[in-house]
């Protein structure tokens, strides 16, 4: 992104959520300059919304508190010695846990020890390349996190209370999960029982450079397998979002990439095969996509500028309600935008171009 400052768009703040949400009169309710030497790369905000992180490509990172309409500069994080790509929080359980990604190829765990004062906890530097990608996975399966490297590999650390300390695992049996590098992670949902009875796997899609969505099942033994998954994009895949449970036991996993679209696979029932349910078409290149804490919206960032909101039909097929871009709130003023947005806990934020 070219710039430092950070924008978002929405009403009341609500638990959980991934930044302010979108009501009825949707309107831009926070801008403000973040005071980084350099464009935004990343930002995300805690389990309840009130504490913002920014990555930047000055190799810091900023941690900002959000009360109402205001936000107050916390602390910033220094000691990394590139871009930082990705930030993620953990789940309050585990108590204030910033992970990042950056270019200098380091996997960092950032933990707030006192009031506004963070430290390093734990610090991987095993890649080979650039780490592009992180996300914690479900707090109901523990403190777990995945990351994704331009040197190809996707990797799980795990917190192992027994030993104090970070246990990798790599995904897949291969030297590399994606041989040409890993864009984008996510975790599904925690599992929730089959219609066997027993719970379902746990699994975490990843999306490379291959031009390929990728799809990983945890054994027994605690191994990551690759399980089949469709062929879908004709450029690189730089994101990927599982939709969060929103009854029923199919899934659904949203892919954006640099061919300009956004592919939606839909899984009806476990075992069954995954298949290409529609393809979106936002803009080109896309960079980010992501679910409302709900599931009923799928916000699509693009390289010109706008992030475009879709809102599940009748039909079960997405259509875009409205776009947002650095001034704001825009696109079509009608019923179809107010019944997308009137009395959901769903998100829209964006960075300013």
């Amino acid at each position: 992104f070219g710039s430092s400052r950070f924008t978002a768009a929405g009403g009341q703040a609500l638990p959980h959520s991934l930044g302010p949400t979108l009501v009825a009169m949707a309107q831009t309710v926070a801008s403000f300059d973040t005071q980084h030497a350099a464009p935004i790369h990343d930002t995300q905000l805690d389990y309840y919304g009130k504490r913002l992180a920014t990555a930047c490509a000055d190799g810091t990172i900023r941690v900002w508190e959000l009360v109402q309409d205001q936000q107050h500069f916390s602390a910033e994080l220094k000691g990394l010695e590139g871009p930082v790509w990705q930030v993620a929080w953990a789940h309050p359980k585990f108590g204030p846990l910033i992970a990042s990604v950056s270019f200098d190829r380091k996997v960092t765990i950032w933990r707030e020890m006192r009031p506004q004062q963070w430290q390093i906890v734990y610090q991987d530097q095993s890649h080979q390349g650039s780490v592009n990608c992180c996300a914690f996975a479900p707090w109901e399966l523990g403190l777990h996190l995945a990351v994704g490297s331009a040197d190809g590999t996707a990797t799980v650390f795990t917190y192992s209370e027994q030993q104090g300390n970070w246990i990798s695992r790599k995904l897949g049996t291969e030297p590399q999960a994606h041989p040409a590098g890993v864009n984008g992670v996510c975790w599904a949902p925690a599992p929730q029982p089959t219609a066997h009875g027993g719970p379902a796997p746990i699994r975490i899609a990843t999306g490379g450079s291959d031009n390929r969505v990728r799809l990983w099942r945890r054994d027994d033994a605690g191994d990551w397998e690759e399980e089949q998954f469709p062929e879908g994009h004709t450029n690189w895949v730089q994101d990927v979002a599982w939709r969060p449970q929103v009854g029923g036991a199919g899934g659904l996993i949203a892919s954006g990439g640099l061919d300009g679209t956004v592919v939606l696979w839909a899984q009806e029932l476990e075992g069954q095969p995954w298949r290409k349910l529609q393809v979106l078409t936002p803009g080109k290149p896309v960079w980010r996509v992501s679910w409302s804490v709900t599931g009923s919206l799928l916000t699509v960032a693009s390289g010109d500028n706008n992030v475009v909101l879709y809102k599940e039909d009748n039909d079960g097929q997405y259509e875009s309600v409205t776009n947002i871009d650095e001034n704001g709130i825009r696109g079509p003023a009608s019923a179809a935008v107010d019944d997308a947005f009137a009395g959901n806990a769903d998100v829209a934020a964006s960075f300013a171009q």
